[in-house]
């Protein structure tokens, strides 16, 4: 029978199928099909070849999301400006090539504000990235090695567009075109660290958790300090003979010998803790101290010892579980019943915890562990916790030797305690007058003791009944002043305050940044929300007084330049008062002319660099000033006179033509506010600077858009600015887009008449525009011809793997398991009938 299986019909006739040296005959019910045999072997090649294509292109696609976010510096020290840097890492099998530039299929780096190009040409380094190397995409890559500049010349830097991470909180991400779905989707905030200290967030492992780095500036190119492994071999101390520790109730004592040398693992403090420990024994029995492993591996402790208060040391054999326990018994010295202090160092001599109980004195006896006697033991109170508060951690415990803590009267702390009212500019002497209150809003009264606060500064103060009141009555406050707990909030930058429980768990925080007013309190409203007031009210129900805040005066200039005579335009529109107070406006030109308005042009009679001001004043009488410089220029009659006249023709002149709009959307289906754009392309062969070029419509629609500082187009490509960034609306019956330069000569200046709902407007090869409804922003035009259809096929396609680079469109699966079954049908056929039916 063929491979094919039986024709289904009325007649029930075996097909018959013969093969010649030209043609492949089919006969059934009668009818005879006759294929070429080239043509056979044709389409089982496509067959096969489209097959190879889509799993190849799936494993591409699939590979491109092995490249991670591994390491963010958001705030460094000081100017951010082109110094932010992310690090980005290939935890795949197989090498990823990174595709830059400004295409449909470019990849681009979200930094929470915007889409940012990748250039096509790496600073240094290579675009293909192999299994476990690094990437860094930075803004200015000369400053990024003036700060690292020991950086290896073999990892590859990538400049982008532009970079603005937020120093508050952030999302940002990689994705393939300017639609596509984010992968590596990162997002932080301000509370993890980082925030302006000159360190990094690193991820750990290949956890989704990022925390603050242990190093200075981060570990660019490098792996995580917070990863606490890192493979260093380092030699095992000499034999020693040491009794074996044991998990068992009663075990018995060995010896033998340190095993040979291997290969260890650095760790970091409280990796490992002591998790429990019994000082004073019943009788009959021994010591113990009881280990607890913080981490997510097993952990060799062969070679670590436990060293109590006396200099006493003894050496450890063995391993612990990952967050399993491990116990210490036949101890060398003893642990003092009234007080001692213990050590856990591994085999380089490093501490990794350290627990002082009872009354040893190790110049702050007020933190120390409880001591306990016979029968109970010293215990955390949560098994592996530690906020480096032995008074904290530890409590008394029933002996759970092995085994999880059974602290003695443990509870479990009451919630609904919050940071309600915070003064830190008040009038007089700070560090008499600053508070801090706090309010309960249980229905029954609180008492505080050991609970902590604690300032950006990680000044930490313990409310302890031996320095203040401690109970705070049922929907009562607490107010705490400086006095008393040393905490000096900021006046003039950010800080935060946070509330923990005894045990170290975050209760409640607040966080401010910027100059703060004098004598104005920041307080929690009726809705729960922090405001700034003017009336302070510690110890009572807070009352919200708004202050006035003073306005903030913004300036600018149509030209930076300007010839004698020539009106310039002055812009004081971008002035704003918080409190939304009407604004006066007084401008200063510099040459005894004042004018008033948001608005203003002015004519300078003489060449000279002029400084013009502009004083705005809100209804309480508040006010700001701002200034820019202005130089204008003397002008000849007959000729360019001046070398900066000719250069600013020049360039013009250069620039018109070269710097183009490409591509516009008017009337997009759905929303228009979300969807709308306008591209330009950049014909020249070098880099342009767009900063404080100008996109605009008709004259009296939409205000013009200042493209932001520091914005740049590659050479031949194209650049993408979107509705919702430009606030630019055009008008779907007729309309006009410009664009400026930054002394306002018109670059370029496309119109159009009645739109198409889903048709863009764009410049097809000829330099004419028409209306195409294949949209193509960042990518070559398209038109509509006579493979339309396909045209729409392959738009569709497209689109998909912007939108989800690992998902294959329907149609794509449906073409490729047809021709899958084909394939394998004519396959079959040829060998069958190879065999059994071949014509001479």
């Amino acid at each position: 029978a063929s491979p094919c299986g039986r024709i289904r019909g009325r007649v029930k006739t075996r097909p018959l199928l013969l093969l010649g040296k030209k043609h492949l005959i089919l006969l059934f019910n009668f009818s005879t099909i006759k294929i070429t045999v080239a043509k056979a072997k044709s389409f089982l090649l496509f067959s096969f070849a489209l097959i190879l294509f889509i799993f190849l292109f799936g494993k591409i696609e699939a590979a491109n999301q092995d490249i991670i976010i591994t390491e963010i510096m958001y705030d460094l020290p000081g100017n951010d400006e082109g110094r932010e840097w992310i690090e980005l890492y290939n935890k795949g099998t197989e090498e990823v090539t990174i595709v830059g530039g400004s295409t449909s299929n470019s990849w681009r780096f979200f930094d929470g504000t915007s889409n940012r190009i990748l250039s096509p040409t790496p600073y240094q380094g290579s675009l293909t990235i192999k299994p476990g190397e690094y990437v860094i995409l930075v803004q200015d890559p000369l400053k990024f090695k003036e700060d690292y500049p020991d950086f290896p010349d073999s990892i590859t830097i990538i400049q982008v567009s532009a970079m603005s991470l937020k120093n508050t909180s952030n999302t940002i991400g990689l994705r393939i075109g300017s639609q596509g779905d984010l992968w590596s989707q990162v997002s932080y905030d301000q509370t993890l660290g980082a925030n302006g200290n000159g360190k990094s967030l690193e991820r750990l492992g290949t956890t989704d958790s990022f925390l603050e780095s242990l190093v200075e500036k981060g570990t660019p190119g490098k792996e995580n300090s917070v990863n606490s492994a890192q493979n260093q071999p380092t030699p095992t101390p000499a034999p020693t003979f040491q009794p074996t520790p044991t998990l068992s109730p009663t075990p018995t004592p060995t010896f033998s010998p340190s095993p040979t040398p291997t290969p260890s693992f650095e760790y970091f403090p409280s990796d490992v803790v002591i998790n429990e420990f019994l000082p004073d024994p019943p009788d009959g029995e021994e010591e113990w101290i009881e280990l607890y492993n913080n981490t997510q591996k097993e952990i060799d402790l062969t070679g670590w010892y436990i060293e109590e208060g006396s200099g006493a040391q003894t050496f450890l054999s063995g391993k612990i579980l990952p967050r399993g326990f491990f116990v210490v018994e036949k101890i060398k010295g003893y642990l003092n019943n009234s007080g001692d202090i213990i050590f856990l160092k591994d085999k380089t001599g490093n501490v990794i915890d350290k627990v002082t109980y009872g009354n040893f004195d190790d110049g702050n006896i007020e933190d120390n562990a409880p001591t306990a006697k016979d029968p109970y033991s010293i215990a955390r109170v949560f098994d592996g916790k530690d906020t480096n508060q032995d008074n904290l951690d530890f409590k008394i415990s029933n002996p759970t030797k092995g085994a999880k803590n059974q602290v003695l009267g443990s509870i479990s702390f009451v919630s609904n305690i919050i940071i309600n009212e915070i003064l830190p500019n008040p009038k007089g002497d700070d560090s008499e007058n600053e508070f801090i209150e706090l309010k309960n809003l249980n229905n029954f009264d609180v008492d505080l003791e050991n609970w902590y606060l604690q300032d950006l500064s990680n000044t930490k103060f313990v409310l302890s009944s031996k320095k203040i009141s401690t109970k705070i009555p049922k929907n009562g406050f607490l107010v705490i002043y400086r006095k008393d707990s040393n905490i000096a909030l900021n006046n003039t930058d950010k800080d935060c305050l946070k509330l923990f429980q005894p045990d170290g768990t975050l209760v409640d925080s607040v966080c401010y940044s910027g100059k703060v007013l004098e004598d104005v309190s920041f307080a929690k409203n009726q809705k729960g929300d922090f405001e700034w007031t003017e009336k302070l009210t510690p110890g009572t129900e807070n009352i919200i007084l708004k202050p006035n805040s003073p306005p903030t005066a913004q300036i600018s200039a149509n030209k930076e330049k300007a010839f004698v005579g020539e009106e310039v335009t002055f812009d004081g529109s971008d002035s704003f008062d918080p409190d939304g107070d009407e604004l006066e406006f007084l401008w200063d030109f510099g040459d005894n002319t004042k004018k008033e308005g948001v608005y203003v042009s002015h004519s300078f009679s003489k060449p000279k660099t002029y400084t013009v001001s502009l004083e705005i004043k809100d209804e309480k009488g508040a006010k700001d000033k701002a200034t820019l410089k202005i130089e204008i220029l003397e002008k000849k009659e007959g000729k360019l006179t001046t070398q900066t006249e000719s250069r600013i023709s020049q360039d013009f002149q250069n620039l018109s033509g070269q710097i183009f709009i490409s591509e516009i959307l008017p009337d997009p289906k759905g929303k228009d506010d979300e969807r709308e754009f306008i591209e330009i392309f950049n014909n020249f062969s070098k880099e342009i600077d767009l900063s404080g070029w100008f996109l605009d419509d008709d004259e009296g629609q939409s205000q013009p858009y200042k493209i932001p500082e520091g914005t740049k187009i590659l050479p031949k490509q194209y650049l993408v600015f979107w509705r919702k960034e430009t606030k630019i609306a055009l008008n779907n019956s007729a309309d006009k887009v410009r664009i400026f330069d930054p002394q306002n000569n018109l670059i370029d200046e496309v119109s159009f008449e009645k739109s198409k709902e889903g048709f863009s407007f764009a410049k097809n090869e000829d330099g004419e525009f028409e209306w195409t409804e294949i949209l193509t922003p960042g990518d070559k035009n398209q038109f509509s011809n006579k493979k339309e259809d396909f045209l729409a096929k392959k738009e569709e396609f497209s689109a998909s793997l912007s939108q989800n680079p690992t998902k294959i469109p329907s149609f794509v699966w449906k073409i490729s398991l047809i021709s899958f079954f084909v394939a394998l049908c004519l396959g079959g056929i040829w060998l069958f009938v190879k065999k059994k039916f071949l014509l001479k």
